[in-house]
């Protein structure tokens, strides 16, 4: 009989956010391994109910329900796996069985690791997705033995693209607008660099994927004459090979690790669509892309990024010949389901089953 596993995520909403999309990927390749009967259960907007065979979806509005069906949950499975952010306190409160896992999926924010505290005391392990959090976890005080470092996955060939446009500007693409409103968390992503290193080089294209939030902020930002050369598409892209199609590399110029996932789907996504890409030093997976070769590092400023700009463009078709490989290599969906099914089994073998 296959063992009860539920997995716990925050908001819901795949379309357009980044950490449920990696959720989706797990559950829907957990589901396929005989050895697990894996429920997910999340919130979406509204006050919408929907039960679907291994998914259960509430409303924000209706979380006091949510609540008891997280409780019932966690008195039927066996393992409890929270993917999205290692402050998920509402999850934590919560849960009080064991083997419990939670995936930081999201910014480092060390801050509020104190107030959870007593919640990370029932933790038996605790997932990382680059190996600067690995680090940062221990210097906190969780036990090295307790920390693992798993990738995020996504389904490869969904991005296969076309080859890169062979004229016009040389185009990247920036796919990580913030959820929060307002300048700074622009700021924050770097967003003002894209715009300044559009106004100092006519010569490439800035393409700024959007997704409704902060976009008067964007407006602003832009100013009342934008660069000609900056393009912003608001809208969720059903087909996601054809937007990366479009471009040549994509970038992130994060200043922060607070405000930015240790490893953004829009870098796994631009590699896997066989472009390479541009990261700030901030992003977690910085040292791996190096590593890979399957890109450009800087410091987040201005010079900075003009320079990873060129140096993409000068070593272009070696970079981008190593992308494809590293995304499969690193984010390949079936490597990082057979991660956290080996990461399952050895907790359920410890004795710790819970339920």
């Amino acid at each position: 009989m296959p063992h009860a596993v539920a997995l716990f995520v925050n908001e819901y909403a795949p379309q357009w956010e980044g950490v449920a999309r990696s959720a989706r990927v797990l559950w829907t390749h957990l589901r396929r391994r005989q050895e697990f009967d894996v429920t997910m259960q999340g919130w979406v907007g509204g006050a919408a109910w929907r039960r679907e065979p291994g998914r259960l979806l509430y409303g924000r509005l209706l979380r006091p329900a949510g609540a008891l069906a997280v409780l019932a949950l966690d008195r039927r499975v066996r393992l409890r796996h929270v993917y999205g952010s290692l402050t998920g306190r509402w999850y934590l409160r919560l849960l009080r069985r064991e083997p419990l896992i939670v995936t930081n999926a999201a910014g480092f924010v060390e801050s509020n690791l104190a107030s959870s505290r007593s919640g990370w005391a029932r933790v038996t392990a605790a997932v990382v997705e680059c190996a600067r959090d690995a680090a940062r976890l221990t210097a906190w005080g969780m036990p090295a033995s307790r920390i693992h470092l798993i990738y995020p996955g996504l389904d490869a060939d969904a991005f296969r693209a076309p080859e890169p446009p062979s004229d016009g500007p040389f185009r990247i693409g920036f796919s990580s607008a913030p959820l929060a409103a307002g300048e700074r968390a622009l700021a924050s992503r770097g967003v003002d660099l894209l715009v300044a290193a559009a106004r100092a080089r006519p010569d490439i294209e800035v393409v700024l994927l959007w997704r409704g939030r902060s976009l008067r902020a964007l407006r602003r930002m832009l100013g009342s004459h934008p660069p000609g050369n900056v393009t912003v598409v608001d809208r969720i892209i059903a087909r996601a090979a054809e937007y990366y199609g479009t471009l040549h590399a994509a970038v992130l110029a994060s200043r922060s690790v607070q405000d930015c996932k240790p490893c953004p789907n829009s870098v796994m996504e631009s590699l896997a669509a066989g472009r390479p890409v541009a990261v700030s030093s901030a992003v977690g997976v910085a040292d791996l892309i190096r590593e890979r070769g399957c890109g450009v590092v800087f410091e987040p400023e201005l010079d900075g990024l003009l320079e990873a700009v060129d140096r993409l463009r000068s070593d272009y078709a070696r970079l981008r010949a190593a992308s494809r490989p590293a995304a499969e290599a690193s984010f390949g969906a079936e490597r990082f389901a057979g991660a956290y099914a080996a990461l399952y089994g050895r907790l359920l073998e410890t004795g710790h089953g819970g339920a």
